[in-house]
């Protein structure tokens, strides 16, 4: 058996999946890419799959973690299983681990945030300049011409759904069709170099 930590990226019409959607359609496609994944325990086993903090439906993924524990794995699987998956959904990295579950390594997250109106933008940029909105778990913030970069803490709790709310509680937004929100990554806070590591070591892509 194999313990196989992946990133993938949900784009385009994949991103309205459900979260709690994605290890069924994970392990349909192993299946049809000739890969077996080990079940659990008990009354009603399943397919020995682990995902990072949920997204809500329709935002973009660019490196999310997952792991699946497959009883057959071999690397070279990887391009098959790849190909075997949606239009949209993507493994980009994987490594075989071992250790600390992956809830337990997911501490920030990191969200790139565009809103749909200059003004807006300005707004938000004044806000960050004066407070942190999520009590002390804004880790990071960068602005550029018309977006913002957002590190939060505790990814499984503070999502996109908790910038969303925050920032219409401060009366920067009236709700989601103001902003456009991705998540870049999902990982562990570095705060030597103010910035979120993978769960891959491997992995340097980008959005």
């Amino acid at each position: 058996m194999a313990r196989v930590r992946m990133l993938f990226s949900k784009r385009g019409p994949f991103c309205f999946i459900r979260h709690v959607d994605l290890p069924q359609i994970l392990s349909r496609s192993a299946r049809r890419a000739g890969m077996a994944i080990d079940q659990t325990e008990g009354f009603s086993p399943h397919p020995k799959i682990s995902l990072g903090p949920a997204l809500p439906v329709g935002v973009v993924a660019c490196a999310e973690p997952g792991e699946i524990w497959f009883s057959n794995w071999n690397p070279e699987d990887l391009d098959r299983f790849n190909s075997c998956l949606p239009e949209g959904l993507s493994v980009l990295a994987w490594e075989e681990v071992e250790g600390k579950a992956l809830n337990k390594l997911c501490d920030a997250g990191e969200y790139l945030v565009r809103p749909q109106k200059e003004a807006v933008f300005r707004d938000l940029v004044q806000l960050l300049e004066n407070k942190d909105p999520w009590d002390g778990l804004l880790y990071s913030w960068l602005p550029t011409s018309t977006e913002v970069k957002l590190t939060i803490g505790d990814p499984s709790q503070n999502g996109p759904g908790k910038i969303v709310k925050a920032l219409v509680g401060e009366n920067i937004i009236q709700g989601w069709t103001d902003i456009r929100i991705a998540r870049l990554s999902v990982g562990l806070w570095d705060g030597d170099s103010k910035s979120v590591k993978h769960l891959i070591s491997s992995y340097s892509g980008g959005i």
